[in-house]
């Protein structure tokens, strides 16, 4: 396949040969005729000829700068204007040149001046081309399809009318008048199109009606020079008489009159355009101002809206991100999510990553796979990703149906918006999670309160023996548990326990123990029934995840003796003071909810022990063992051993400040991982 690079090789040699051949077989012909000599050249050859000249010159533009590019308006009449005075200076410079030979005779010779005539010629077809294919960029701003059908049309033609090089035709004849007057009508119609006039500025316009005026100037100029040649020398080539040029001359001519008169009538509203188009530039720095109470989907339509409406897009849509990635809002207009999803997916098989910049497709027919969305009628599209601070908020994506659909001047517009869409949202975010954490914090501080009030307020101390305890969450709430209640005068009921797990589902489930404790406690059950009961009443509650490890002691004051159940908890740590030392009570048990049918009760016995005055027994959750220093060593069961064994003539209180004086010197600090309870029992 030919790339556009030869193609563009191919039109410039083909127009120089032919340009070439065309004036040293016009100055030969003409040089036969004055000498009387028939070279038995036919004038079809030369109507060839020029048909080849003026079709490659007007290919040449039509590849250089007949596609979209970036400049401005006021860019585009400057490289008219710039084209337009080159071929003009070629002209004076011709004149310059026949005011020093004027009294002689060469200046009469129809050699030279055939010659000059088809230099000025080449440069009058290079000056209409480039000003065509311009003014062509200029009118098919903000195109819709019918505008892009009628211009292609009015190509075809001009095309067609090459071929009037064919036939031996004057300005005055009327055949020429009958084909003429309908293009000039199709040529003036196509003009009115003046769309990019509304987004100059008032400097642009003034700039753009002088560049008008010049251009306007250069061509009525060689118009006079056309005409004068034509009238008062012989040319054996006259292109007042060929339809193609004069039609492309007169729809030059003609948009430079309509265009200077609509800039002359637009001028007094310049700046109120200037004002409004400002407004849209300052959007970002709007974009930090978050109207409280406004919700976040109101941002996108007007994102969504405001695109579409600006570009002029047939349709598209819109995604927006959660923090997560994943899609939380997705607009659309004219576009199903399946279709949607389909364009994506081509978007992908061509390495096209929108997420990170803009990415502009001109023409599918250019890009590979366009048959997988050919048959929807897309023929260009524009895509900005939603970005703030290196997160990537959303996809906005618009569609037209027409090739190069999309301006330059509208797409910044609309970079502005996502711009400042793409901040709102974020602060809009920003707040909400603060807003949210206000709430989460407060919820927590509630949480904890209740928490609290689910704990013993009061412990019961009386002349058999005196407890203590502590209690402290790693988070703001937790999983640990702990109670002491008084079934008769002689009988005491003490629990602790903990949840699996840490913060609020912890702390949850703890909720739940507490009440099934009340409930059964009342019950006068066995610590071994009491398990089994509490297993069946939290196995239909918790989570398949969650369980729950408990120590229930019932301590009968009359007969001196302890009786024990372990689910699964840490064994009790219990210091007989007969013997001056300590030990752990170690049965068999499983956790709560860890076996969730009657089997439960063959993992689970009652222990007894008898106390005497001066034991002391240790209760306590795992957060205490595996309290951890900086070597990751834990605190361990030989060091609770030693800390009880040091300190069990002091008082219950003492003992709890002791125990975890040394807990915390070990650790190094005073912040656990893990929740951390405590509760002694010292018999008097």
């Amino acid at each position: 396949m030919i790339s556009k690079k030869n193609f563009f090789k191919l039109y410039v040699i083909l127009g120089f040969v032919s340009w070439v051949l065309l004036t040293i077989i016009n100055l030969t012909m003409l040089v036969g005729e004055e000498s009387g000599i028939n070279f038995g050249i036919p004038s079809s050859f030369n109507d060839l000829l020029f048909a080849l000249l003026c079709a490659s010159i007007f290919l040449i533009f039509k590849l250089e700068i007949g596609s979209r590019g970036e400049e401005g308006f006021t860019e585009l009449l400057w490289k008219s204007f710039i084209t337009s005075s080159v071929a003009l200076l070629v002209l004076l410079l011709i004149k310059l040149f026949y005011s020093f030979i004027e009294n002689t005779n060469l200046a009469e010779n129809s050699v030279v001046i055939n010659f000059f005539y088809h230099l000025n010629a080449l440069f009058l077809l290079i000056m209409l081309a480039t000003t065509f294919f311009l003014f062509k960029r200029m009118i098919l701003f903000q195109k819709n399809k019918l505008l892009a059908q009628l211009w292609l049309a009015y190509e075809v033609l001009m095309g067609l009318c090459v071929l009037s090089s064919f036939f031996d035709l004057a300005f005055t004849d009327k055949l020429f008048l009958i084909l003429f007057f309908p293009l000039l009508a199709f040529s003036i119609y196509i003009s009115i199109n003046l769309k990019w006039i509304a987004y100059l500025t008032f400097k642009q316009k003034w700039q753009s009606i002088i560049l008008l005026f010049l251009i306007l100037a250069i061509c009525l100029t060689f118009l006079q020079y056309l005409y004068d040649k034509s009238i008062n020398n012989y040319l054996i080539l006259d292109v007042t008489g060929n339809l193609f040029v004069v039609t492309v001359f007169s729809f030059t001519i003609g948009y430079c009159i309509i265009s200077v008169l609509v800039l002359l009538f637009n001028l007094p509203t310049s700046s109120v355009f200037e004002k409004k188009f400002n407004e849209v530039l300052n959007f970002q720095r709007l974009s930090q101002i978050v109207q409280i109470g406004q919700e976040e989907s109101q941002v996108y339509e007007v994102l969504f809206e405001g695109s579409l409406g600006t570009v002029q897009a047939v349709g598209g849509w819109l995604e927006v991100f959660d923090d997560k990635g994943n899609i939380c809002a997705f607009l659309s207009k004219n576009i199903e999510q399946d279709v949607a999803i389909k364009i994506k997916s081509f978007f992908r098989k061509n390495d096209l990553d929108a997420s990170k910049q803009t990415t502009y497709i001109k023409d599918i027919l250019t890009m590979k796979y366009f048959e997988d969305i050919k048959k929807l009628n897309f023929k260009s599209f524009l895509v900005m990703p939603l970005q703030t601070y290196n997160q990537n908020l959303g996809i906005l994506t618009l569609v037209s149906d027409v090739r190069e659909g999309f301006d330059n001047e509208v797409t910044n517009i609309v970079e502005t918006y996502v711009s400042q869409a793409s901040v709102t949202i974020h602060n809009a975010r920003l707040i909400a999670n603060a807003i949210e954490n206000e709430r989460y914090k407060e919820a927590l501080k509630i949480a904890e309160r209740v928490q609290q009030s689910l704990l013993p307020k009061e412990l019961i101390t009386n002349q058999y023996f005196e407890t203590a305890a502590f209690c402290k969450s790693a988070e703001e709430v937790g999983g640990d548990y702990y109670d002491i209640h008084q079934i008769s005068n002689t009988k005491f009921a003490l629990i602790i326990g903990d949840v699996s797990g840490k913060g609020t589902s912890a702390a949850f489930h703890m909720a739940q123990m507490k009440g099934v404790f009340q409930a059964l406690i009342q019950m006068n059950l066995t610590p071994e029934e009491f398990m089994v009961y509490a297993n069946q009443a939290l196995s239909s509650c918790l989570e398949k995840t969650t369980f729950i490890t408990l120590t229930l002691l019932l301590v009968d004051v009359e007969n001196r003796k302890i009786i024990q159940a372990r689910a699964g908890h840490c064994p009790m740590l219990y210091y007989n003071k007969i013997l001056n030392k300590s030990y752990f009570v170690t049965n068999k048990g499983l956790g709560l909810g860890i076996i969730r049918n009657n089997s439960y009760k063959n993992f689970i016995n009652n222990d007894v022990i008898e106390y005497n005055s001066g034991d002391c027994l240790v209760l306590y959750t795992d957060g205490i063992m595996e309290a951890k220093r900086t070597d990751n060593e834990e605190f361990g069961e030989i060091r609770l051993q030693s800390s009880i064994e040091s300190c069990y003539n002091s008082s219950a209180d003492e003992i709890i400040k002791t125990i975890m004086k040394n807990v915390y010197a070990f650790a190094g600090n005073e912040q656990m991982t893990d929740d951390c309870t405590l509760l002694i029992l010292k018999f008097v």
